[in-house]
């Protein structure tokens, strides 16, 4: 959770009229302009705890531009347990251009109150670190100035004089060092990084190196560029030192590797995952590796979907810094949002806005102590006390997220306007608004009508929205309708916390096409793209809707599960790895015609259910078992319209329902892989009884599976397995029962060839392929082996097995 000071939650987002200053305003108009007020700032509203502030500029300050703000936050933690912060100002108003002016402050309390230390000259944007259990300063003498570094041996009460360690134009923003390979590394700017061998003097300038800067060229963003800056440093055993800056107006960062041993960068701004998406990445951000869950965690500025089409800021998203967002990476290219820990409704409006960013934070147990920049009213009746814009900090303040690394969002369904909506408890005084809860507009027929009650069920987590005439409608956590259920007991309240979807879920909310990689496209704010997440495709459509990947993307996912009786369609030149972190990874299609049209691998064995007739997955691109078990079950389709590769795997069918293929695949289907018959317990095992698995065998183009298993049967009972590749009276009745119709016929088998109609194309079909037998390789029959004794298979024809009493 975010520990903040005891305050009323403001309830939902509705403007900030209880606030007003004890103090009536003293403002009076002088020659046409407001003079400032005589009152003194009131900090009770303020989110957090305040360490420090600068009152807002003035009318009269703005004019002649003398306007001061605060800047750069750093934190860090001494042996003893006392926090240590910084900050510098930044302004027409400061000395910044000229001698840098930071403050520093200590708690020893974790945070619950500061004192002002010292107050150091010719030092700014500095960073702040312990380093054989000393206090250090890294810095600039100056905006674009000198590199220097300072040392304190009494908490920052007094420090050495500045060290300069590189003379020139530099420039930079506080973050936080790691220590990797035996040196102590800090980020410059966006692009470059300083190091010093861990047993050296650092404050001697000839132990330090400065790395040469990376070269964007060859970026992917083309007109959008607008740079990049502000650079975070992270080192873990697996990515190495790595920098991370932020992408200007964009929400991306980049992954420059750094050589450890010779202290330089290098960057191939064309490679995959040279830049990666990260939900506030266009501003300044704080990052650090957490050794004990092996993640990356971030703090950032990010633009919430509600904010996205802001007014006055839609084309300047790195200025909308009103929602401070915890979010994590196990890999630094993978990111998802975590929790909101802070949100103010009051984004710039031209007159004035608040705003939290460049974020710095130090680890204490289970806990980030964290310092903002804050932009924040700290009266609510005059402009004296106003921001003029949310990057315009007047504070300093500090935050406590406890509980880092098992954060879960606290979310509020409330009956407002006609609706039901979905808001964000926070640290904040505001609400963060995560938009209407129900995800599509058709629900058995109907849309949803005069809520009057929301309730959640306290065993599977599913939500039921009763409306005023009766109708209660059951969704599951994201919002995706599931069915209308019988209205007994269901009476709900017009307000609900509610409990998240299990871990790993995330669910498609967008109405309409967009891209996989687009975080804000998901619940919650994060694409599934780990082993351990789900990708839920549910009512959010009311059309075939397309899920691009692009070229050079690649999610590697533990399962897919549709419920939308419309299509959508995974597609683009991207891929998709189908892998369990645990069990099987696996397809689930509740409803619909579904279709993955990406390359797809297998990295586990995977369960395909289909359990409704007429419902189907269909793989139109390339699929790779990779040695692993597809395991299906269901009444429903399994079809193949692209490459099916089997390297060693195995198809494992229930004979509810055949396999089909269709022309995308001839000759594309490599059969190098076993093929298992392990019947549904509902069908008969008796002599004349047959069972069609595959349908357009003749697609395989003489391919046959290295080895087909049977189950046992009875004394006296046997296999007659020489229709197991060719069409029979079974395919010719198909194709004539559903004559003259378009696809989706009543039984899809009827269009072999494929081209959505079923006519003269299909019977020259079935005709060409009559009674063509193909003999297996081998012929065996027994006990279907374990999965771990037998290879894998993958499906691709239309098999009739016949058995029959000898």
């Amino acid at each position: 959770m975010v520990k903040q000071p005891a305050r009323a939650v403001r309830p939902h987002g509705r403007n900030r009229l209880s606030r007003l200053s004890a103090c009536l305003s003293a403002s009076v108009l002088v020659a046409g302009v407001v003079s400032s007020e005589l009152c003194a700032a009131d900090f009770s509203n303020v989110p957090g705890v305040k360490i420090s502030h600068i009152d807002p500029p003035s009318l009269l300050d703005i004019f002649f531009q003398n306007v001061r703000y605060i800047a750069d936050p750093s934190i860090t933690i001494m042996p003893n347990g006392d926090y240590i912060a910084s900050r510098s100002e930044f302004g027409s108003g400061s000395t910044a251009t000229t001698s840098g002016q930071s403050k520093v402050f200590r708690s020893t309390d974790r945070g619950a109150s500061w004192s002002l230390m010292s107050e150091p000259t010719d030092i700014l944007r500095a960073t702040l670190f312990v380093h054989d259990d000393e206090l250090y300063m890294l810095g600039y003498k100056a905006e674009s100035d000198d590199i220097v570094i300072r040392k304190s041996t009494d908490s920052g009460a007094t420090w050495t004089a500045n060290t300069t360690i590189k003379s020139g134009s530099y420039g930079g923003t506080p973050n936080t060092p790691v220590i990797h390979s035996g040196k102590i590394w800090i980020g410059q700017s966006g692009t470059r990084v300083l190091s010093a061998p861990i047993t050296s003097d650092l404050l001697l300038a000839g132990s330090w190196t400065l790395s040469n800067s990376a070269s964007n060229s060859g970026h992917p963003f083309g007109d959008d560029w607008q740079g990049w800056s502000e650079a975070q440093v992270v080192a873990s055993p697996q990515t190495g030192v790595v920098l991370m800056p932020k992408i200007r107006a964009l929400p991306n960062t980049a992954l420059i590797q750094v050589n450890e041993s010779s202290g330089g960068v290098s960057f191939d701004a064309s490679a995959p995952n040279a830049f990666v998406s990260l939900p506030g990445g266009e501003k300044k951000f704080g990052a650090q590796y957490d050794e004990v869950s092996g993640k990356f965690y971030a703090l950032t500025s990010a633009v919430l979907p509600a904010h996205a089409d802001h007014p006055t800021l839609a084309d300047e998203p790195e200025l909308i810094r009103n929602t401070a967002t915890v979010v994590s990476s196990p890999d630094l290219i993978n990111w998802d949002v975590e929790k909101i820990f802070l949100y103010s409704q009051n984004i710039d409006n031209g007159t004035w806005g608040e705003g939290f960013q460049y974020f710095n934070f130090a680890v204490d147990g289970d806990d980030l102590a964290v310092v903002s920049r804050t932009a924040f009213d700290t009266t609510g009746n005059g402009l004296n006390y106003r921001p003029p814009r949310g990057h315009d900090s007047n504070l300093l303040t500090f935050h406590m997220i406890e509980d880092f690394r098992t954060l879960t969002p606290d979310h509020l369904l409330t009956i407002e306007n006609g609706d039901v909506v979905r808001y964000e408890v926070n640290g904040g005084n505001d609400l963060a608004p995560l938009g209407t809860f129900a995800l599509g507009t058709d629900f058995d027929g109907a849309p949803l009508t005069d809520p009057a009650g929301v309730s959640q069920d306290p065993i599977d987590g599913d939500i039921y929205i009763r409306e005023a005439g009766g109708r209660v409608l059951r969704f599951d956590a994201i919002g995706n309708f599931k069915a209308s259920v019988d209205p007994a007991g269901h009476t709900g309240a017009s307000e609900i916390y509610v409990v998240q979807p299990a871990a790993g879920v995330r669910g498609w909310t967008s109405e309409s096409t967009g891209n996989w990689a687009e975080t804000t496209n998901w619940y919650y704010w994060g694409r599934p793209d780990t082993p351990n997440e789900v990708a839920t495709f549910g009512s959010a459509i009311n059309a075939t809707t397309y899920v691009d990947i692009n070229t050079d993307e690649h999610f590697t996912i533990k399962g897919l599960r549709f419920r939308n009786a419309n299509r959508y369609i995974i597609d683009g030149d991207g891929a998709i790895t189908l892998q369990a972190d645990t069990g099987n990874a696996f397809i689930d299609v509740q409803d619909g015609s579904q279709w993955v049209r990406v390359d797809t691998v297998l990295n586990s064995d995977l369960d395909v259910s289909v359990p409704d007739a007429g419902d189907q997955i269909s793989f139109r691109d390339s699929l790779d078992l990779n040695g692993n078990i597809l395991h299906k079950t269901g009444a429903g389709d399994l079809s193949f319209s692209g490459k099916l590769v089997m390297n060693g795997g195995a198809i494992v069918l229930d004979g509810l329902s055949p396999m089909a293929f269709y022309s995308g695949s001839i000759g594309e289907v490599t059969l190098d892989g076993s093929l298992i018959f392990s019947p549904d317990p509902a069908l008969p095992m008796t002599p004349g009884s047959s069972y069609d698995l595959i349908i357009n065998a003749s697609y395989f183009n003489g391919e046959t599976f290295d080895f087909v298993y049977l189950p046992s049967l009875d004394p006296g009972l046997y296999w007659d397995m020489s229709d197991l590749y060719n069409g029979g009276i079974n395919d010719l009745n198909i194709v004539l029962s559903n004559w003259n119709q378009t696809v989706p016929p009543a039984d899809s088998r009827a269009d072999p060839s494929g081209d959505g109609f079923v006519g003269i194309d299909d019977l020259n079909f079935v005709l060409g392929n009559w009674n063509a037998s193909m003999l297996l390789p081998s012929e065996t029959s027994g006990t279907v082996p374990e999965p771990a004794t037998i290879t894998l298979l993958i499906v691709g024809s239309a098999t009739l097995l016949r058995s029959r009493q000898s």
